[in-house]
């Protein structure tokens, strides 16, 4: 009978020592698990508000742009002729430019976009003439990329427009105008109303102080050619 007791005894002690140990680590156990589930939820909660507070990326190199105002209504064609649609490509072989064109309108401070300057487009402006009608197109694009060479057109070179017709429109350059910025007037791109004009402006001179443009800009004008 004794042995028994004695068995009996150890697995109860034993037994006590486990449930004791248990009884110690518990806290440690739901302290630790508390912890983790927390630390997920703060993590959760940290890659939400990341993603809700990232702003939209945008680009900050000097633009091209001027004030602009409201076009003339278009003129559309007399019965017979080419009806022009918006402009897809605009090739200028003397200074090796053949590049898309993409419809722009107008930013948040009433300037006329301009295109990325990470890529060689050169923007329309959609709200105003389509190159072919009467009135006065204009195109645009950063000096650093698109129009890095409009700087070299001359009277009389040639300007090519394709539009999304398939219609092949043949410009030449008239004169190229350098303005200072603060000179620059949005007459000085729409007020040719009576012809067929392209327009295409870039910057020009140097940065001004702050950094955040250009202190001229380069007109090229040009007519259709007949």
């Amino acid at each position: 009978m004794l042995p028994f007791m004695q068995k009996t005894s150890y697995f109860f002690a034993l037994f006590s020592f486990f449930t004791a140990g248990l009884a110690i680590l518990s806290p440690y156990i739901s302290i630790h698990g508390s912890s983790s589930a927390a630390a997920q939820a703060e993590g959760a909660a940290t890659s939400s508000s990341v993603v809700a507070t990232v702003p939209a990326v945008r680009e900050s190199v000097p633009l091209a742009p001027l004030a602009v105002v409201a076009s003339p209504a278009r003129t559309l064609p007399a019965s017979g002729e080419v009806v022009p649609a918006a402009p897809t490509e605009l090739s200028i072989p003397t200074i090796g430019l053949d590049a898309n064109v993409i419809p722009m309108s107008t930013n948040e401070k009433g300037e006329m976009s301009v295109p990325s300057g990470t890529t060689s487009d050169i923007g329309w402006y959609k709200d105003g003439v389509i190159p072919g009608d009467t009135g006065s197109a204009v195109m645009d694009a950063h000096v650093f990329a698109g129009f890095s060479k409009l700087h070299e057109l001359a009277k009389g070179d040639d300007v090519y427009v394709t539009d999304a017709n398939g219609n092949h429109l043949h410009f030449v350059v008239v004169s190229t105008e350098l303005y200072a910025l603060s000179q620059l007037s949005p007459d000085m791109l729409f007020q040719d109303t009576d012809g067929r004009h392209l327009n295409l402006i870039t910057c020009a001179g140097s940065l001004t102080p702050d950094h955040s443009t250009y202190d001229h800009r380069l007109i090229v004008y040009t007519e259709l050619a007949s």
